[in-house]
């Protein structure tokens, strides 16, 4: 347990939580979900965490399988949402409360 907990406290501070002032344009180079949170690693070594993040249109919570090493991620500076662009498609996801 006790090591467990260091493993998180670790991560979160390697990863610091999505929030609405970030900005990025880049690729994910690294992703993996660990206890119901989402570590990202962009192409440019960016890394950040999010928890909650909701597509609206077809009400998809985040999956692993949704975000992909490769894809293109954006993230606009003062916003809470979040650009995927794949092969089949642009995608938005915001940031839950």
């Amino acid at each position: 347990m006790f090591i467990h907990k260091k493993h998180l406290e670790s991560l979160f501070q390697e990863y610091p939580v999505f929030n609405t002032d970030m900005y990025f344009e880049s690729r994910i180079a690294d992703i993996h979900i660990e206890k119901g949170v989402c570590y990202i690693t962009t192409s440019n070594g960016i890394k950040f965490r999010l928890n909650d993040v909701r597509n609206y249109e077809d009400n998809k919570f985040i999956m692993i399988e949704e975000f992909s090493v490769g894809d293109s991620i954006v993230k606009q500076a003062g916003s809470d949402t979040i650009y995927v662009m794949k092969d089949n498609g642009r995608f938005y996801y915001i940031q839950g409360p």
